[in-house]
């Protein structure tokens, strides 16, 4: 039996809810139906819905392979994903979940000490097992070491500048999303969907 699994991120909507796009993958659609009847039964799982098929050219797909695109509602505190961004993390690539082992991609301002002492923080804290493969130093453009911010609308841009400027990356964080969203006017879930979009362009560094 074949089953990966790629996690695009956490979306939250308060009341200890949030939602994951998650892409499966296997040799049989029998092996992905058992694995979205596990992800239901789940006492961390809200809901579960299945989203129209759609290419994804970021996943590759062996000729027989099934797929299932869904929307997953559930417990985010149950997750290790917040133990990240709480410390200034943030997805590099969708976290690819084979053999019942997360394969995160991180992207931080933060240097090899501070990261080995924020493992550790997590390590101990979320009685996670984590080993660190490698650190490497991301380049964002030929001409500096600034984050290509004209990728980003404006509004993007607006947000994404607030989040840095009150220490929403920090750690410990100094500001939430819900802080934010009181600066801007917004909801929190508004804030949430344009730091997401801001991340996605300015980790897309090709």
């Amino acid at each position: 039996m074949i089953l990966r699994g790629l996690g695009r991120g956490v979306y939250h909507t308060g009341d200890r809810r949030a939602n994951s796009h998650v892409t499966l993958v296997g040799d049989r659609a029998s092996t992905l139906n058992e694995a979205v009847e596990v992800a239901r039964a789940s006492g961390h799982t809200f809901s579960v819905a299945e989203l129209s098929h759609r290419r994804d050219r970021s996943v590759p797909v062996e000729p027989g392979n099934a797929r299932r695109e869904l929307l997953v509602e559930h417990d985010p505190t149950k997750q290790v994903s917040d133990a990240f961004t709480a410390r200034g993390f943030v997805y590099g690539a969708p976290v690819d979940i084979r053999d019942g082992v997360e394969h995160w991609t991180l992207l931080t301002h933060n240097d090899r000490h501070a990261i080995e002492t924020a493992l550790d923080e997590i390590r101990d804290r979320e009685a996670a097992e984590i080993e660190l493969v490698g650190v490497s130093e991301l380049k964002a453009g030929p001409e500096s070491g600034e984050l290509p911010l004209s990728r980003l609308s404006p509004r993007q841009r607006e947000v994404f500048q607030l989040a840095r400027q009150s220490g929403y990356y920090a750690h410990p964080k100094a500001a939430t999303a819900s802080d934010l969203a009181d600066e801007l006017g917004v909801t929190t879930s508004t804030v949430h969907e344009h730091l997401h979009k801001a991340e996605q362009k300015l980790l897309d560094l090709s």
